[in-house]
């Protein structure tokens, strides 16, 4: 949240859109999966926290995108 503060406009971040997506000319097709990892707040779930870490360290990202080809 650092990025959000109050300051001028001129110090402001922006975004410029890729003109390529979304693609329109197949509505039907899926173009963007948001993936979220996150890790138990418990330091003593070790267990929980490793296997999440490790699935973390492991996704296929590449196959993913290779889906949405």
């Amino acid at each position: 949240m650092t990025n959000l503060k109050p300051g001028a406009a001129a110090d402001a971040m922006s975004v410029k859109g890729d003109p390529a997506f979304p693609d329109f000319r197949d509505p039907s097709r899926i173009q963007l999966i948001t993936i979220s990892f996150s890790v138990d707040p418990d330091p003593r779930q070790t267990g929980r926290r490793a296997w999440q870490q490790k699935a973390k360290e492991t996704f296929d990202f590449a196959a993913l995108a290779a889906l949405l080809k």
